[in-house]
């Protein structure tokens, strides 16, 4: 059973994750110590536009806002010599957005035939982003053994998206590994239970003060995955309860000390646990 391993998330991923949303990338201080640049995550124009052309009004807004915030939507990156990529998608930053104008549009999961059903918005954003994202992993070397799929908000979202696309259509060659944070749900059962079986790693970072996890509502849309919940430091400030820099840091800081005192396993986090008994720190959350 794999083990969350709150340093490396901390180190590795919740940088990455921030970096997502970086246009472009200084190595020496965007990326954790070890990793180069494989290349950036773009939307492909005339996807977007086909695509756009038959959607509702509300998914053509998303996909011209996210657009014009800039070309790039994540970032490819590899430590050559851990043999890991890691896969940082772009996310938003905007509360408002997600608790005031989201919808509940439904779709089939159009990657892989009967996987289940979708959120129709989150997996537009994926589709134009599609072929960039394969494209580049594609090209990594065969000496890349360990694929990491992460994002923060919106890019968590889509990096439960890409998950089966990646273990499907890519010949195989890897069961991608999905570690994100402050995601909302993206899919209905039917997709749940299949990612579940299919994709053995999926651990989400939650700030048990953020909103945006607990849309769109869990009456029509669940969580895949496993649930880290941390404290992040209690707020009425919905936009500081999902920052990565201003929640999630602090949060995970927290657990590293218990983790390293203890040996590594779901539960070796006991001081966060004994403050906050009545809240599972790991475990499954529709």
């Amino acid at each position: 059973m794999a083990t969350f391993i709150p340093q490396f998330a901390h180190d590795a991923l919740l940088k990455l994750a921030e970096a997502g949303y970086l246009q472009t990338i200084n190595p020496a201080t965007d990326l954790p110590a070890g990793y180069v640049i494989v290349g950036q995550i773009t939307a492909n124009p005339l996807t977007a536009a086909q695509l756009a052309a038959t959607a509702p009004i509300q998914h053509q807004q998303l996909l011209s806002s996210l657009a014009a915030s800039g070309p790039g939507f994540g970032w490819v990156v590899q430590n050559v010599a851990d043999g890991v990529a890691i896969v940082a998608f772009r996310g938003t930053q905007s509360v408002d957005d997600w608790l005031h104008n989201l919808d509940f549009i439904l779709a089939p999961y159009q990657p892989v035939q009967s996987s289940g059903t979708v959120h129709a918005g989150f997996q537009l954003y994926y589709l134009t982003i599609r072929n960039s994202l394969l494209s580049l992993l594609s090209g990594l070397p065969s000496t890349c053994r360990r694929l990491i799929l992460t994002g923060h908000s919106l890019g968590a979202a889509l990096s439960e998206l890409a998950a089966p696309d990646v273990l499907h259509n890519l010949n195989g060659r890897w069961q991608p590994e999905v570690q994100n944070f402050a995601g909302p749900r993206v899919g209905q059962n039917d997709f749940v239970n299949i990612f579940d079986v299919q994709i053995d790693v999926c651990f989400r970072v939650v700030n048990m003060w953020d909103l945006v996890p607990n849309v769109p509502p869990a009456l029509i849309f669940e969580h895949v995955g496993i649930a880290v919940t941390i404290n992040g430091g209690f707020t009425l400030n919905e936009l500081q309860a999902h920052s990565l820099q201003q929640s999630y840091d602090p949060g995970l800081l927290k657990l590293i000390p218990a983790a390293a005192a203890a040996p590594m396993g779901r539960l070796a986090v006991p001081a966060v646990t004994a403050a906050f008994p009545e809240v599972p720190l790991i475990g499954r959350v529709p």
